[in-house]
């Protein structure tokens, strides 16, 4: 919980002595219990939450997972609106609460609210399982929003993620818009099902539409990649684009286990050592490229020295490095 400064005590205080109760709430927003009070001083003043300012009150206690702050705001807002809603949908969204999210939708849904793309949006975010992402999927298609870029893009991961890629490509080829967001999904949808040709396929298909590369559909496509020549290709395009300087660590960590997978573990090497702040993948990539057991034992306890907390593939790369369960010791 963040502490306001004496400052900003100042100043909230000054604004309650003069009335001011809804600047007063925002300016408290830094300490969720002086929100609280601030809040009680609110309605005992006689004021009455209205959609413009609980937005603000949802928006932020949603984006720091506080719900039961964020859904009281809510429904004592006086007439809320489809903005209010969508605040704490997509908050729910993000933390990947997806009954919570449909249930909310609905409750929008009864009270005669029409739900936008930012809504319908959340709620294709929100899905986890193949019966989600299609109730999700039938919905903005009813509400006519079926073949936008971002709500089409979120359709093709969600049926790609549950191993449905015929209706990914049904999504796919169905979209009008030449769009990268949903091209890069599609590539990504293959790599995720082992369909590397097709991947790599899309992704050259993008390069002759001259569809806007980034990190992410570098970053999808090398999943594809069992070729050093063809990875060597993407790698270039990376460093042309300016990606590989500390903007992107994940495209980085890509092109690590790229080489790694195509057996040049110098290569791998060299990219580790251009990272400037290695991540714990970044660790554990370099770990697989070590040249024996001993080398890789050895990164192993400088990882574990530090402040990075590893993890199962850590482990794994260690031990793939024909370490000895005996010469572990983390002393």
């Amino acid at each position: 919980m963040k502490r306001i400064s004496q400052s900003q005590s100042q100043s909230l205080k000054t604004l309650l002595t003069n009335g001011l109760y809804p600047q007063g709430l925002k300016a408290s927003l830094p300490n969720p219990k002086l929100t609280d009070q601030t809040y009680a001083l609110f309605i005992k003043s006689g004021h009455s939450l209205h959609p413009y300012l609980s937005t603000t009150l949802i928006s932020h206690f949603s984006k720091l997972g506080h719900f039961s702050r964020a859904s009281k705001y809510l429904f004592e807002t006086h007439n809320p609106d489809t903005v209010s809603f969508n605040a704490l949908i997509s908050g729910f969204a993000r933390f990947r609460q997806p009954r919570l999210v449909f249930e909310l939708f609905n409750t929008l849904r009864h009270l005669g609210l029409e739900p936008d793309v930012f809504t319908l949006s959340s709620l294709v975010k929100a899905c986890e399982s193949l019966q989600e992402n299609e109730a999700a999927h039938g919905v903005c298609l009813r509400m006519g929003f079926g073949s936008g870029a971002y709500l089409v893009s979120g359709f093709i991961e969600n049926y790609a993620r549950a191993g449905d890629v015929e209706k990914a490509e049904k999504c796919f080829g169905e979209c009008l818009v030449l769009d990268n967001v949903v091209w890069t999904a599609m590539v990504c949808g293959y790599v995720w099902n082992g369909e590397f040709e097709k991947g790599k396929v899309v992704f050259v298909e993008m390069r002759g539409l001259s569809l806007e590369l980034n990190e992410f559909s570098l970053t999808g496509v090398l999943g594809a990649l069992f070729d050093v020549i063809e990875g060597e290709q993407v790698h270039g395009i990376g460093v042309k684009m300016g990606l590989l300087r500390g903007s992107s660590i994940h495209l980085n960590n890509a092109i690590m286990n790229m080489y790694c997978k195509c057996g040049n573990k110098v290569a791998a090497v060299k990219m580790f050592d251009e990272i400037a702040e290695p991540d714990v993948v970044s660790w554990t990539e370099r770990i697989g490229a070590a040249c024996d057991g001993l080398e890789a034992l050895e990164l192993f306890k400088v990882l574990h020295s530090g402040s990075l907390e590893m993890n199962e593939y850590t482990m794994i790369n260690c031990f793939v490095c024909h370490c000895r369960p005996k010469a572990v010791n983390f002393q």
